[in-house]
């Protein structure tokens, strides 16, 4: 649910500006799920999304960036690459961690890590964005609802692209008196508009 969420409040699309979106998981093997072609429809990658197997072993890092440097490829020459990396464990397998990291940011793959539950430190998460204010953490899967929102933010800011209204359900334990601001039907980050009907 996490990333569909995320995806519902990107700009997608075709466009000069749009944002497009890989999606892949990992842990002993690395599939993907939606390419960066199939990455253009919130729909589609939302389907995408949805019809994942779940994917059981260990958590085989190196491997899984090796391979999202080959996703990256057919990334527009101009398009600013951003990572996210949803995990709940440390590195365990598939070689060196910091090799790839290092290979994928002399590419020009802008890192960002989050952490879901005890298994994963934020040792471990700052040592693959190499920067501190690059990690989310949150303690399980339930929470990663309150984050939504500090993802596709921080996407936003280093794409230059647009957030749009909110569209998760919150824990209603949690956060029962809480509800979008009616008000705000879109959040701009840097850059321009060019549809006056979003401004």
């Amino acid at each position: 649910q996490y990333v569909k969420d995320v995806v519902s409040e990107l700009q997608i699309g075709t466009n000069q500006n749009d944002a497009r979106v890989a999606v892949a998981q990992f842990s002993s093997d690395f599939l993907v799920e939606s390419h960066l072609d199939d990455g253009t429809s919130k729909d589609v990658i939302k389907k995408a999304v949805d019809e994942m197997p779940f994917s059981a072993g260990r958590t085989c890092m190196a491997k899984a960036i090796y391979n999202v440097r080959d996703v990256f490829n057919n990334a527009k020459e101009s398009a600013q690459k951003i990572l996210v990396i949803l995990t709940d464990g440390d590195p365990n397998c598939g070689g060196n961690v910091s090799d790839q990291i290092g290979k994928a940011v002399s590419e020009g793959i802008d890192i960002w890590a989050v952490g879901v539950g005890p298994g994963i430190s934020v040792d471990s998460l700052e040592k693959l964005t190499r920067n501190e204010d690059k990690v989310l953490k949150v303690t399980n899967f339930e929470n990663l609802v309150t984050v939504v929102r500090a993802t596709s933010t921080m996407i936003c800011d280093e794409a230059a692209g647009h957030i749009e209204t909110p569209k998760w359900t919150l824990p209603p334990l949690q956060f029962k008196d809480w509800e979008p601001d009616p008000s705000e039907k879109l959040k701009h980050c840097e850059g321009d508009c060019d549809d006056d009907d979003e401004c």
